[in-house]
């Protein structure tokens, strides 16, 4: 038996209790979380990314950023431990855009910043992502900036 990560279980959580459960956490889990916590770095989001292009825009941002990674991935996982969790990288980031984070290999179901069906995996070869982790950095039509392959040295 293959043994899930903390990562694969939120997702399975959030598709079998539905949206209003989510969100319920996300509020619950901002106000009490602690600022350490690499899970803070990453937004909840539905996979509906045409959506979530309209909230940043709404919001002012300057795009979404969304972070393609594998569950066992060390460079993944060292940037959630060691990057993603420095205060002055989650401010940064959260007061230019919506953060999110795709699994390459997942089969969620999404929707494209085209408002197209899709999953994980999918989405991924669509942008070229072919190796983890990748960030890849939109602005609020969908058209993306900049794109970032591997770990970064520092939080710098």
């Amino acid at each position: 038996m293959i043994a899930r990560t903390r990562f694969e279980t939120k997702k399975r959580v959030a598709q079998v209790f539905g949206r209003w459960l989510c969100i319920a956490a996300a509020v619950i889990g901002t106000a009490s979380g602690q600022a350490g916590e690499p899970d803070r770095f990453f937004g909840k989001t539905f996979g509906e990314f045409d959506l979530e292009m309209q909230a940043a825009k709404k919001e002012g941002k300057a795009g979404v950023l969304i972070a393609f990674e594998l569950d066992d991935c060390v460079y993944c996982i060292r940037m959630r431990e060691k990057v993603f969790v420095r205060p002055e990288v989650r401010e940064y980031y959260h007061r230019n855009f919506l953060v999110f984070s795709v699994d390459v290999s997942g089969d969620v179901p999404l929707r494209d910043f085209e408002g197209r069906a899709t999953t994980e995996k999918q989405f991924a070869a669509a942008h070229r992502v072919l190796g983890t982790p990748t960030y890849l950095f939109f602005d609020t039509s969908g058209r993306e900036m900049a794109r970032h392959v591997g770990p970064t040295r520092d939080a710098k």
